[in-house]
């Protein structure tokens, strides 16, 4: 799907895709008509029920959405609202998009949450995610490691870890092997299928697959790390705006 433009009224809905190419306000480099309009009065997008994704994972570019306003749900993707200058189109703010109900306090590892999600604790005050990914356990006393791989190895197995009810992985996260990539760089791939027991043994199938091989006890990482505010809920300040008169 391909998409020039900002109308003043927009929607998408009900749209299932393998990848999305959409540029708000383009320039003639961009495409047909690029660069002769630009559209200062209120712009208003609806996006909603749009699933965009290739053979493992989603694949949606978005850039230049100089919008007013924008609602956006049931997507697989986010939508960044950006400005030509700051305050152009008002207040910067960030939508958000997805909120879920925690089963404790802990940040959820193994999954991919775009920015401006929330997620509620279990003992109330929640997370907001600033910057789009994953969290993987890739540092301190025990790193997320794996066992030792082959090439065209289309999966990965625990070395230590609990990837069912500790580190659990989702299929979409996409993570980084040291080494295994071509001429031994590091590999960036996806997990295609959530956690199995295979032999014993925690496992998840990835793709692409593994070009160079590793030895046991390589740490993975995320390859697009999350960032996130964590608000606890001890926080009870109300703000009033000022009155005018």
């Amino acid at each position: 799907m391909k998409w020039r433009g900002l109308p003043s009224t927009s929607k998408f809905s009900d749209i299932f895709c393998s990848s999305i190419d959409c540029i708000g306000r383009y320039s003639a480099s961009e495409g047909g008509g690029g660069g002769l309009l630009s559209r200062s009065f209120y712009t208003y997008t609806h996006w909603t029920n749009i699933i965009c994704i290739d053979e493992v994972n989603a694949s949606a570019a978005f850039s230049k959405m100089y919008v007013d306003r924008i609602r956006q749900e049931g997507n697989n993707f986010y939508i960044p609202i950006t400005e030509a200058i700051t305050g152009h189109r008002g207040p910067k703010l960030i939508t958000t998009t997805e909120e879920y109900k925690l089963y404790d306090d802990k940040f959820p590892p193994g999954r991919e949450f775009s920015e401006g999600c929330v997620l509620w604790k279990a003992s109330g005050g929640y997370y907001l995610v600033t910057v789009s990914g994953a969290l993987i356990n890739s540092g301190g006393t025990r790193p997320d490691i794996i066992k030792a791989t082959q090439a065209g190895q289309t999966y990965i197995q625990s070395n230590d870890l609990n990837w069912q009810t500790d580190q659990v992985k989702a299929a979409g996260t996409r993570i980084v092997i040291p080494g295994a990539g071509d001429t031994g760089n590091d590999l960036i791939t996806t997990i295609t299928c959530g956690v199995y027991i295979s032999n014993g043994v925690y496992t998840v199938n990835i793709d692409p697959p593994i070009v160079t091989p590793t030895v046991d006890n390589v740490v993975i990482r995320a390859a697009y790390p999350v960032s996130y505010i964590d608000v606890t809920a001890t926080v009870n300040d109300v703000v009033s705006a000022p009155s005018i008169r």
